[in-house]
């Protein structure tokens, strides 16, 4: 045996150098970091679907579907009446004032749903309490941002419904002009 074979186990290139194991080759961990990436990569935007889950869908939408006339009904009544609402803020309480073009016995109570465009978690439902003439009021501020607004008479008679933006000082106004 002759000692350029490379007795000692040793692999010798062409050139005459010792060829380095494949764990030290730049190739290699090349081609091993292109689909580990792509793993750790589907991996985090699996979780963040998971995490970040869009609820566009609400859980009872074939009821919601159903109704869908019964609610078009009572938001015409609600056109046809020329019914309106203002909101604006003194000191902490958000104060109301509906208007309508006919005249109006206005309701003891009345509820206001804020509905997220995306995110279920940031609803809201307020029950509003009359103080007279069409005032209503509740202690407490409305938040800043773009909603799906409805406003509900007790008996739900007639319902006003539209997209609205409540300004950063919880102003709103929706249905009827004054």
């Amino acid at each position: 045996m002759s000692k350029a074979s490379g007795v000692s186990g040793n692999h010798v290139s062409s050139a005459g150098r010792p060829e380095r194991p494949w764990y030290k080759q730049i190739w290699v961990w090349f081609v091993i970091a292109l689909p580990a990436s792509s793993v750790v990569t589907g991996i985090t935007l699996v979780t963040i679907a998971f995490k970040n889950a869009d609820d566009l869908v609400m859980d009872d939408w074939y009821k919601e579907g159903r109704g869908t006339n019964r609610s078009m009904a009572a938001e015409n009544l609600a056109a046809d009446f020329g019914i309106g609402m203002t909101a604006v803020v003194e000191g902490g309480t958000t104060l109301f004032q509906f208007h309508a073009k006919r005249s109006m016995i206005w309701p003891d109570h009345m509820t206001l749903s804020l509905r997220h465009p995306t995110l279920a978690e940031q609803d809201r439902e307020f029950q509003l309490d009359a103080s007279g003439g069409g005032q209503y009021r509740i202690a407490t501020i409305l938040p800043a941002g773009r909603w799906h607004v409805r406003v509900a008479s007790a008996d739900v008679s007639w319902r006003l419904a539209a997209p609205a933006a409540i300004s950063s000082d919880g102003t709103l106004e929706i249905g009827a002009s004054h």
